[in-house]
């Protein structure tokens, strides 16, 4: 083997390694002592009763292993162990909502000022959340303007680690016809939460109530008719709009558009935040703002599209963003 193939069969296996190891980040012990306080609180806020087996599937982990973690909590006065009940001191609430107010404050974070796509927010804050400091999470609040809410929805425990009020229903609870805005998605399983993106629902959506039957919610998102599971449909929070106009029923995007038709902007989806939102605004992609589709790259991807007179290139992920009402007539070139 020559000294050039040697090198980069290194240079493969270096790559190799590291993309595992990011893939499989081991924990230390101080942080599944941590996420064992974690999801003790979000069980207790649930009204669950937790034991040994529940934490092991929730967090990946032997039986033994967490059984043996939970005595070591409980020796060092963060735990309160009975007969039949496992419960946080105020010792392990108070260091629960440290770490939840780390990862909620990230996901923020990720959600205002980067461009993450949203299915990664609670993936990458989960990592995030055991290496800041109190110090640096309170900058970051201060930095962020010491927001209430996640941007799932869920409240954020302030400096002196008092929750905020939660907010809204479960629009499996509304009648049909009722309007609706998401105030909250909730983002575990992974599963569930997928699909609810996959459908088009995020924090901030205007949502009408359609109805269901033994499997499914039926509603009207942004414009756009979805069906939803009822497992998934528990898993949305809602209050009244307070939008009077009724909610236009589009269900089209820019993303719809070929070239040679035009759409009027509706509005931009919940899901467009941060700096792809602030991009979006500069482009002038404002409710009312006619978009012509002009031309399609030979691969597919990207679209032309005129935009206030000029040509703006947008990928399909980008265009799908756009909520439009389509146009009858022929783009002007």
């Amino acid at each position: 083997m020559t000294p050039l193939l040697t090198i980069g069969t290194a240079l493969l296996l270096a790559l190799l390694v590291t993309m595992y190891l990011r893939r499989n980040r081991v924990r230390s012990e101080e942080e599944i002592r941590q996420d064992i306080l974690k999801q003790l609180f979000h069980l207790a806020e649930k009204g669950k009763t937790p034991t040994v087996e529940s934490l092991s599937g929730a967090l990946h982990l032997r039986q033994d292993e967490v059984a043996r973690l939970i005595r070591t909590l409980g020796d060092e006065g963060y735990l309160s162990i009975g007969e039949e009940r496992l419960s946080l001191t105020d010792e392990g609430r108070t260091a629960a909502l440290r770490t939840i107010r780390s990862h909620r404050l990230w996901e923020r974070h990720l959600a205002d000022e980067t461009g993450v796509q949203e299915s990664r927010w609670h993936v990458e804050a989960e990592k995030q959340e055991h290496k800041l400091t109190p110090a640096e999470t309170d900058a970051l609040s201060r930095r962020l303007g010491h927001p209430l809410y996640d941007p799932h929805g869920d409240p954020i425990p302030q400096e002196d680690l008092k929750l905020p009020r939660p907010r809204g229903v479960s629009i499996a609870t509304a009648s049909p016809g009722e309007e609706f805005v998401v105030v909250h998605l909730e983002d575990e399983p992974a599963v569930v939460y997928n699909e609810l993106l996959e459908k088009g629902i995020h924090r901030g959506s205007r949502v009408r109530f359609i109805g269901k039957d033994q499997s499914n919610a039926d509603l009207l998102i942004d414009g756009g008719s979805q069906s939803v599971s009822l497992l998934a449909a528990a898993n949305i929070t809602v209050l009244p709009s307070r939008v009077r106009d009724p909610l236009p029923v589009t269900g089209r995007t820019l993303q719809d558009l070929r070239p040679g038709m035009s759409g009027t902007v509706v509005s931009l989806s919940p899901s467009c935040l941060g700096m792809q939102r602030r991009r979006m605004l500069d482009l002038g992609i404002l409710p009312g703002t006619v978009i012509s589709a002009e031309l399609v790259s030979p691969a597919g991807d990207p679209t032309a599209y005129r935009i206030r007179g000029a040509l703006v290139a947008l990928r399909r992920h980008e265009a799908a963003l756009v909520n439009v009402e389509l146009r009858a007539v022929r783009s002007e070139k």
